[in-house]
């Protein structure tokens, strides 16, 4: 097994991070929307929100938040 440089384990921990992070901007950012039309327009609205609904959302983001830490930790932490 080989072992890695310290630089080499930060800069994995950061690439995690960031491609984590576009996955879960790709994941939140795409929406979805509908209009309903009447024949009275005061009954025609239209709704829109994200595709994995709000708590995806903040499951998503959540589950981001807790890697990031995590990296960070892991990161920072000092070896001997």
């Amino acid at each position: 097994m080989a072992v890695e440089g310290r630089g080499g384990v930060r800069w994995g921990w950061v690439a995690l991070i960031l491609v984590s992070g576009l996955l879960a901007v790709l994941l939140t950012g795409v929406t979805r929307g509908a209009c309903y039309d009447s024949s009275d327009p005061a009954l025609s609205y239209c709704e829109s929100g994200p595709v994995i609904g709000v708590a995806g959302v903040w499951i998503v983001w959540t589950l981001w938040l807790g890697l990031a830490v995590l990296g960070a930790v892991r990161m920072l932490r000092r070896r001997p």
